[in-house]
């Protein structure tokens, strides 16, 4: 029987809840310096001071660090319990992107850490989304945190470099509820694959029937839901969002699988080669 994450954490004991106050303290209480002779301030203060040295792309038109925090509604200072693992990724996320680019403005120390505090943090926060079995996806200068998926991350080292992010970034906790996001990635396999259609066909005509079936009845490549439409399926216009993204979801699995086993095919070929040396 398939575990939930949750569950899957609690045998292990890891707490998130736990993990977000250790980071939350690290990040707003714990009092650091820049340099020696500096006023001692928090990690965050540091952010605020420096905020304006932070890059145009992380920072957009923002003037201040709470200027940023009420545009994009980060109310982490104020939150020192949380209810969701989301939240603690979130923050990890938010605290980790502004320290990073903290260290090309200054440098802080804490006497307590003994050594420079800025990487301290940035490498307490790694551990802690590994140990919770996440990983870094980072594109335009900004890293976000996914679970980690074997078969993703393999298919993103075969796959063309500019969908490698959309990828791994299918599995990031925003992208839960947000069918438009998640139809955006699946037209974009759609594209790869259909070129490739007949060569899939050949290796699992299965996998290739059903993949092709669900792009064009579920409102993928196709308007499946407006009654009059050539390509109206009356199922797929009754179906809840809720199951319409399962089925999202259980079609980017099998793209995974379909660009697998796409790759396997010069592989297989030459394995086939090799037996032609060896007596049956």
């Amino acid at each position: 029987m398939r575990r939930c994450l949750s569950d899957v954490l609690k045998a292990k004991n890891f707490d998130y809840k736990v993990e977000y106050q250790r980071l939350y303290s690290l990040f707003y209480k714990t009092i650091v310096k820049e340099g020696r002779y500096c006023d001692e301030i928090s990690l965050y203060e540091h952010c605020s001071k420096y905020f304006l040295r932070f890059p145009l792309f992380l920072r957009s038109t923002c003037v201040s660090l709470k200027d940023f925090n009420d545009e994009f509604n980060y109310k982490y200072i104020y939150w020192y319990a949380i209810d969701t693992i989301d939240e603690l990724i979130s923050f990890c996320e938010y605290s980790y992107n502004l320290t990073m680019y903290l260290g090309n403005s200054c440098t802080v120390y804490s006497s307590d850490i003994g050594s420079e505090y800025g990487r301290f943090y940035i490498d307490q926060i790694l551990y802690v989304i590994e140990k919770f079995g996440y990983m870094q996806n980072k594109k335009d200068g900004i890293t976000d945190f996914v679970p980690k998926n074997p078969a993703a991350i393999a298919v993103a080292e075969i796959i063309d470099e500019d969908l490698a992010y959309d990828v791994i970034e299918y599995n990031h906790h925003s992208m839960r509820g947000d069918l438009l996001a998640k139809k955006t990635t699946l037209l974009r396999f759609a594209n790869l694959l259909e070129p490739k259609r007949s060569d899939l066909k050949a290796v699992n005509e299965k996998l290739s029937v059903n993949i092709f079936f669900m792009f064009n009845n579920l409102d993928l490549r196709h308007n499946n839901s407006t009654d009059g439409d050539k390509n109206y399926q009356q199922y797929t216009e009754q179906m809840s969002k809720t199951d319409l993204e399962v089925w999202y979801d259980e079609l980017y699995q099998m793209c995974l699988l379909a660009f697998l086993e796409l790759d396997n095919i010069e592989r297989t070929e030459k394995v086939d080669a090799l037996k032609k040396n060896y007596k049956s």
